[in-house]
């Protein structure tokens, strides 16, 4: 097995798998076999079509994840009713840093932030985008929609990065999750201190109420004696005048 032997633009390559990943940067080239003449025609060009796709689906992932945090935090005030985490400051400062990435300017082109390529934020913290003017961008400056996600400062790139810190175990997430399965074990033992005690006392309560019991048949007995002793004494007294 020899390795394999191929041009592209007239340069010269060999490989020792079919698969080449070194001849240009950033593409995969697949040999299928042998050719003759010219050969093929390799174009490489910028996949648009996939990049909208993918960027929908981030508004609607983004949208998702806005409507799991907005019920916790809100008030119903036709019912009165709080979500579980009104006024917390976890789900107010995780909010809040979402809010920031989202604004954040990346790099200095025109197109720099959500807003410029067609992402516009809503009254409710969701998102809409405008396909027009995300497909304007992307073929006026593709480079720069591209950096603006997944560049070192892209929001994709700052999204990910803060979701996984405020979800590991030391993160405000985390850190808070374990605070509360800390206070939730507490309040078990209490609860269970609590009940061993009332059930000692409940206990001792029934001894001494069936110890009272007990003393009440005896002074009942005692004093129905001593009412038929004292209802015999006039008798007796009679007797003994006479």
């Amino acid at each position: 097995a020899a390795d394999a032997s191929f041009s592209i633009g007239g340069v010269p390559y060999t490989s020792s798998s079919n698969t080449v990943t070194s001849a240009l940067s950033g593409v995969t080239v697949t040999l299928l076999g042998k050719t003759t003449g010219s050969g093929a025609n390799l174009t490489v060009a910028s996949d648009t079509t996939t990049i909208q796709k993918n960027v929908a689906a981030f508004v609607s992932a983004y949208n998702t994840l806005q409507g799991a945090l907005a019920p916790l935090g809100s008030f119903d005030a036709a019912t009165q009713t709080a979500g579980p985490m009104l006024g917390n400051p976890v789900l107010m400062g995780v909010q809040s840093q979402l809010r920031h990435i989202m604004d954040s300017f990346v790099g200095s082109s025109s197109y720099n932030s959500l807003a410029s390529i067609g992402i516009a934020a809503q009254n409710d913290g969701t998102l809409t985008l405008n396909t027009a003017t995300l497909s304007t961008a992307l073929a006026t400056n593709f480079s720069a929609v591209s950096k603006l996600f997944s560049g070192t400062n892209g929001v994709a790139t700052q999204l990910d990065s803060q979701i996984t810190q405020d979800l590991a175990s030391t993160g405000s997430i985390g850190d808070y999750a374990t605070t509360l399965t800390k206070q939730s074990n507490a309040l078990t033992k209490q609860s269970d201190d609590l009940q061993a005690q009332t059930n000692a006392l409940q206990a001792t309560l029934t001894q001494q109420y069936s110890a009272l019991n007990t003393l009440l048949s005896s002074l009942q007995t005692t004093s129905s004696y001593l009412t038929q002793a004292f209802a015999a004494l006039p008798q007796v007294q009679s007797k003994s005048n006479a």
